[in-house]
Formats: structure tokens, sequence, C-alpha cells
């Protein structure tokens, strides 16, 4: 009865385990993409980059041209947090997934992404170098 009763509480830790695993997987799956620039803004609107909940950078653009509908971002990533890290700026098109530059103070770096499918719609993500980590999602579309 004890060897029952021991199986018995393991699956129900199991059980339980899984019943915790999945609504956070969903909501991680789930969670869309913020909205960032060339949604009806101009094209001076930023986004600050945030990882782990610290504000590491801000993500501009930095040409009129960008929100055009041309397939062209013109964009700037700047690493506004001194702690001595880097941060960079990782897009994410159907076709496509890769940096497109690092900034590792607040002057920043100027960049270029060519839309891969002709829809102007990416996501993009900042990267700390050092260790990997990942800002969320944000997208931009109509540039």
């Amino acid at each position: 009865m004890k060897k029952s009763q021991g199986a018995t509480k393991r699956r129900a830790s199991l059980v339980a385990l899984a019943m915790t695993a999945v609504p956070l997987a969903g909501v991680t799956v789930a969670a869309s993409p913020a909205q960032a620039v060339c949604y009806e803004t101009n094209y001076s609107a930023s986004v600050s980059v945030y990882i782990g909940g610290v504000k590491r950078g801000v993500e501009n653009t930095r040409s009129p041209e960008t929100c055009n509908r041309n397939g062209v971002y013109y964009g700037k990533i700047s690493d506004t947090y001194t702690d001595g890290s880097c941060l960079s700026i990782r897009y994410y098109d159907p076709s496509y997934v890769g940096t497109q530059g690092t900034s590792c103070d607040s002057a920043g770096y100027n960049y270029t992404f060519w839309d891969q499918n002709g829809d102007t719609i990416a996501g993009f993500r900042g990267q700390l170098v050092s260790t990997g980590a990942l800002s969320p999602l944000y997208e931009h579309g109509a540039y």
C-alpha cells in the first residue's frame, strides 16, 4: 500500500507541475510583439529596449524616409545603460534572422534593414552581447 501511495503522490506532483507549466508556456508563446515606429507615427519615434526589466537602450528611426513603405528601415540602436556592456539589434523577418548592428554607448550605431518578403513588417529584439539575453519582441511596420 505504501508503494501505491508513493506512486500516486508522484503522479499528482507531475500533473500539478504540468498544469502550471502549460499556462506559463501559453503566455510566452501567445505574447504579441509591442508596436514600435511607423504605425501611424512620425519618423522620430523611439522604442525603449528592456531586458530583464532593466532599460538597456533605445532604438530610433534616423531618417524621414524610414516610414514611407519602401521596405527600407533606417534605424539607430543606442546602449544607454552604463555598465560597460554592449547592446545588439536583431531582426526577425520570415526568411531572415540576424544582427543589424551593435552599440556600446549612448552615441549609438546607425544601421539599415531591408525588408525580406515585401510586407514591410519585421520584428526586432535587443540582445546583450555579453550574455545573449534578449528583450521582448518589438515590431516595425509600414517602413
